[in-house]
């Protein structure tokens, strides 16, 4: 696990942690988070001050950016031969 704590993320960080294709948690102001298991999951309305993350349910959840706080990848540990 690796934890980038930054308290003004912004979309274009927000971009590139999707863009790494490593699942992660977004972490928000009130303490609850938001997996994000695949780019696939995460939209990036134009000119909006929020993301959207997708569940498996196919519903969604709109985030404030201003409200995010950190994010958490989940690096899988190599596979032993």
């Amino acid at each position: 696990m690796c934890s980038q704590p930054n308290h003004n993320m912004t979309r274009e960080q927000l971009k590139a942690a999707a863009a790494r294709g490593i699942p992660f948690k977004i972490l928000m102001a009130d303490g609850n988070y938001h997996w994000v298991p695949s780019p696939d999951c995460i939209g990036f309305p134009p000119n909006h001050k929020y993301v959207m993350v997708f569940n498996d349910s196919g519903g969604h959840t709109f985030l404030e950016l201003e409200k995010v706080v950190d994010l958490e990848f989940f690096i899988p540990e190599p596979k032993l031969p």
